[in-house]
């Protein structure tokens, strides 16, 4: 900081006219930095006081919990400063749960007719049950099902519900085969319309992929006891 005065030059005399004292401030980058450092200060005082004997204001605890309103300081040709307050957190931290293994998924090596009129339905069970070591004959209706039937052994009838010409339990009669239906209805709905009997073995669609492999593993662990039956 500079400071140019200007005044009357020696001399025994007095003059008339006498001007006054001038006073010329110039201010410098360095108290530029000064004086935003005593903004700072004084902005942030509440939260440095907390519990020091300073005749400051004081910031009980509650206080420091509410977030508070962020600043910004801004001086010309000296950019900018940004002051974010964030809540404090009291208590103890939890350690991280440790995540639980996931359940191996189920998979087989029986063969398992598949019998669907939907192609891309079809096509997505083929994968899926493929994928988890099975062996699939896929048909896309009753008839050729029933040729499949005749020439290999199969362990699961996999079919939908409702199919032109004959639908999945007229099939499951004649192939005598476990069975596992899929349908876009309830159970209680196909119950209720006669198409399936209570506690048949059912899937609803849509379903995902470790659902149908859970479905056909407990099926097909269950047959010898419902064959029995």
């Amino acid at each position: 900081m500079a400071m140019n005065m200007a005044g009357s030059s020696g001399g025994g005399g007095r003059r008339r006219g006498r001007k006054p004292v001038m006073a010329e401030i110039n201010v410098t980058p360095m108290v530029d930095v000064m004086l935003v450092l005593l903004i700072i200060f004084m902005v942030s005082a509440p939260l440095l006081t907390v519990g020091v004997p300073l005749d400051l204001p004081k910031t009980s605890a509650a206080e420091l919990l509410q977030p508070k309103e962020p600043v910004v300081l801004s001086l010309d040709r000296e950019g900018a400063t940004f002051i974010v307050y964030l809540p404090v957190v009291l208590g103890e931290v939890e350690a991280p749960r440790e995540e639980q293994p996931a359940e191996p998924t189920p998979h087989g090596v029986e063969t398992i007719l598949l019998v669907e009129d939907e192609k891309m339905v079809r096509r997505y069970v083929a994968t899926v049950l493929g994928k988890a070591g099975y062996r699939v004959l896929a048909a896309d209706d009753a008839h050729e099902a029933l040729e499949l039937a005749e020439n290999e052994s199969i362990d699961l009838l996999l079919t939908d519900v409702v199919m032109p010409k004959i639908g999945g339990p007229e099939l499951a009669a004649r192939l005598r085969l476990p069975v596992l239906y899929m349908s876009g209805y309830s159970a209680d709905l196909m119950a209720h319309s006669d198409l399936l009997k209570t506690g048949t073995a059912l899937i609803e669609k849509p379903f995902s992929a470790d659902d149908l492999k859970r479905k056909v593993r407990s099926v097909l662990d269950d047959a010898p006891a419902a064959l029995v039956a």
